[in-house]
């Protein structure tokens, strides 16, 4: 089938990694393992890249930058032109156990087989490997914490909607046992208010945007020289108002963050309490 496939989204997830989800009919038809062949705007021959994830009406190609035509390709917004689903695809068979192993660009394939089996019941093992630790991917995505819609409004992802339903469940649990003094600070606060989050910006995408519009993505330790926080109060309270971060008159006591702070990172009142996987 070949298709002109609208492109949903084309966001970098790891040192010159890109993840890209194409919504085409191609989904309906593909199986774990298959790959796609697309037509790079000013290059004649097509590009191969494997399936990573098939969704309803969607399917999510990783790609690796390493020339001319796949850098283009980190550019690419509306549509693309595809070619697929093309290859055997791998068997989803009945098994107890299985263990995938692929390594940088190779790692792709292997995660809609994976899904599959999880689905029927079958314990699953992953060994990954890359180059260096910024290159690798599949590591939880800033998504996670936090989503935006079409208009470029921000909304909490899962993990932010899990951490305010656990905070107010624990605080009305326990509300009866805390010292009077410390209720009226508590009775302040709620879920929403005492979390944040530290990412780094997507330049490519906010381009032309106003801070209020900007989409950000995944941070990597050496976005720290050229970008800036996706949340310009996180950025500020965590980086450079360090006593505003201590004070009671602050609310955010949790910080959420993608591969950048940790133990002693930047901020010595930063704790890492807990990796979420």
């Amino acid at each position: 089938m070949i298709e002109d496939a609208r492109i949903i989204s084309n966001v970098e997830i790891a040192k010159d990694v890109y993840k890209m989800e194409l919504e085409t009919q191609i989904s309906k038809l593909a199986l774990p393992g298959q790959f796609i062949e697309i037509s790079v705007p000013g290059f004649f021959l097509r590009r191969p890249i494997s399936i990573n994830e098939i969704k309803e009406n969607s399917i999510v190609i990783i790609y690796k930058v390493l020339g001319e035509g796949t850098k283009v390709m980190t550019t690419l917004e509306g549509t693309l032109n595809i070619f697929g689903p093309l290859g055997n695809g791998f068997p989803v068979e009945e098994k107890e156990h299985i263990v995938c192993i692929g390594g940088g660009v190779g790692i792709p394939p292997l995660y809609e087989s994976a899904k599959q089996y999880l689905k029927n019941g079958t314990r699953v093992d992953v060994v990954m490997g890359a180059n260096d630790s910024q290159s690798l991917f599949f590591i939880d995505e800033v998504a996670k914490y936090k989503v935006y819609d079409e208009n470029k409004k921000a909304h909490n992802g899962e993990y932010a909607k899990i951490f305010e339903e656990e905070y107010n469940n624990i605080y009305n649990e326990f509300y009866n046992f805390i010292d009077e003094d410390y209720k009226k600070y508590l009775d302040s606060l709620n879920g929403k208010k005492v979390h944040s989050g530290y990412f780094s910006i997507d330049k490519k995408a906010s381009k032309g945007l106003s801070e209020d519009e900007q989409i950000f993505i995944d941070s990597k330790i050496d976005d720290k020289a050229e970008g800036t926080s996706s949340d310009e109060d996180a950025y500020d309270l965590i980086m450079k108002d360090k006593e505003r971060l201590l004070s009671l008159e602050e609310p955010v006591r949790f910080i959420f963050s993608h591969s950048a702070l940790r133990e002693g990172w930047d901020n010595p009142n930063i704790f890492q309490i807990c990796t979420l996987k």
